[in-house]
């Protein structure tokens, strides 16, 4: 970069020249001062260099030492007592202030090491007691230059034994044992981490786990590589699923055996069984144990999970359940429970890819499953031309899963024309989320402000737009969802934004196709 284009615009100070240096755009005449220099920021404009007086005024208090603003004019000395000359790191520099004490920074702890007193000067806060280290930059997850105490493993224990690798909070890594009597260590999925516990026992009744997702049908690998299912657990408690049997009502069957190490699904989480844990060639899913004897069937079959002779989950699939080969058969996120998941109707094709990516197959394994979609959903806003939008949390719209976070403002003005209906409105920007994917929608746009335009734009969970709708203003003749703007959308939805004044009859989610 030449000096000259780094330097336009500008009459004094210096710029970087792009390669590691600096350029100089020139000095200042006697009187003045560049506004970069002596105020830290600015255009490169040179300005008339102030007396102390003005520089105190402007930073707020008694000028001190030589500010760059007043062209090098010493300012003096702070006389008070246990005042200095800012360095510029506790206020203003060059202003009086009081300085940084030991005291000040030790607050509710102690204050260690050497840190500087924001007037120029350095503190000797002295050292840390037994069993203490001086947190000098903060690292340890305090503010810097204080004291912390480093854990032992008593303290780790709480009364009980601790075990395993642990951080003792200072940076350092204690070796705290291994358990004894049959009790295993913590790891935050199975008790406390490093901490000996009992281990968990196999579940005992049904719904203790919960079959959320089935992909029995993968398209991007075979499906003797890509068969796989997903556990949930809705209880308070770990379970170990070792010797449980993985079946079906005919002769695939299979003992979970890990050889002793156990097979966790902690509280309230997710397990995947596959029949290939290579990651590489299974479709990239994350599973945790691989399961041999047992083919889940493209059309209809059963899954059964049993432990010590007790049928825990079990899910019985046919006709009705979804069929979309490529898609894991999702459980409904809203009804993750062992009775629910016997009715077809709260499972549905899983629309989003496997970690996001379009060459994958589409599933969530180990994620949150998704919401099915509602059919053929009407959302009606009858509020005879109010704003905002009372209808949208109308118990009577819940089916739809619609739900208005801003109902923008200004409200539109009053609507002049009619396009056949009454409706809501819709001013500036208006959100709403869906708490159900949407995938084609119908737009009644009732009455329109005249002149005016307003656009209905649909994202995905990735905030990518998925569709648009717009209405010009102009009453389209658009009365009735017969004659709505109905849009088949790129992706599945999960929000919605009109932007400009909009008055709307009806949303249509999900329309027969």
């Amino acid at each position: 970069m030449t000096q000259a284009e780094a330097c336009a615009g500008r009459m004094c100070g210096d710029v970087d020249d792009g390669c590691g240096g600096t350029l100089t755009c020139g000095d200042c005449g006697a009187g003045q001062v560049c506004d970069v220099d002596a105020f830290g920021g600015g255009t490169g404009t040179c300005v008339d260099c102030l007396t102390c007086e003005e520089y105190g005024a402007m930073v707020g208090g008694q000028a001190c030492g030589m500010p760059a603003a007043t062209c090098g004019v010493d300012c003096g000395t702070c006389m008070a007592s246990g005042e200095g000359c800012s360095d510029g790191s506790i206020a203003p520099a060059n202003v009086c202030v009081a300085c940084t004490t030991c005291a000040d920074l030790g607050g509710p702890g102690v204050a260690c090491g050497t840190p500087p007193d924001g007037c120029g000067g350095t503190l000797m806060c002295g050292d840390c007691g037994a069993g203490q280290v001086c947190d000098v930059d903060g690292r340890f997850g305090g503010p810097p230059n204080r004291c912390v105490t480093c854990r032992t493993c008593a303290d780790i224990a709480g009364g009980g034994q601790a075990c395993g690798m642990a951080d003792n909070g200072c940076g350092e890594i204690l070796s705290c044992g291994d358990c004894t009597g049959g009790q295993v260590c913590g790891d935050g999925v199975v008790g406390p981490p490093n901490v000996c516990v009992d281990p968990p026992a196999g579940p005992t009744a049904a719904g203790d786990v919960v079959i959320t997702e089935i992909m029995r049908d993968p398209k991007v690998v075979v499906d003797a590589d890509g068969e796989w299912f997903e556990l949930y657990n809705p209880t308070t408690t770990a379970f170990d699923l070792e010797g449980c049997t993985i079946s079906d009502d005919g002769m695939d069957s299979h003992v979970i055996d890990t050889g002793g190490a156990g097979l966790i699904i902690g509280a309230g989480g997710t397990l995947v069984l596959g029949n290939n844990m290579n990651y590489d060639t299974n479709g990239h899913v994350p599973v945790s144990y691989q399961y041999d004897g047992v083919t889940l069937a493209n059309s209809s079959d059963e899954l059964v999970i049993s432990c010590g002779g007790t049928e825990i989950a079990r899910v019985n699939y046919g006709t009705g359940f979804p069929t979309v080969a490529g898609a894991s058969m999702n459980l409904d996120k809203f009804v993750l429970d062992e009775t629910a998941n016997d009715s077809a109707a709260n499972w549905c094709p899983t629309l989003q890819q496997i970690n996001g990516d379009p060459a994958l197959d589409r599933g969530t394994p180990s994620m949150e499953n998704e919401a099915c979609p509602v059919a053929n959903c009407t959302l009606s806003m009858e509020d005879s031309a109010t704003c905002p939008a009372a209808d949208f949390s109308d118990p009577a719209n819940a089916p739809c899963g619609v739900i208005l976070l801003l109902a923008g403002l200004p409200c539109p003005a009053t609507p002049t024309g009619n396009c056949g209906g009454s409706g809501d409105a819709l001013g500036g920007v208006s959100i709403l989320e869906f708490a159900r994917p949407v995938t084609v929608v119908d737009v009644v746009f009732a009455t329109e402000v005249t002149g005016a335009s307003a656009t209905m734009t649909f994202y995905d969970a990735f905030g990518t737009p998925v569709g648009e709708v717009t209405a010009n203003g102009a009453c389209d003749g658009l009365s009735s969802p017969a004659t709505s703007q109905h849009v088949v959308l790129a992706g599945p939805a999960v929000s919605a934004q009109v932007t400009g004044p909009a008055w709307i009859d009806d949303l249509v989610i999900n329309p027969p196709m």
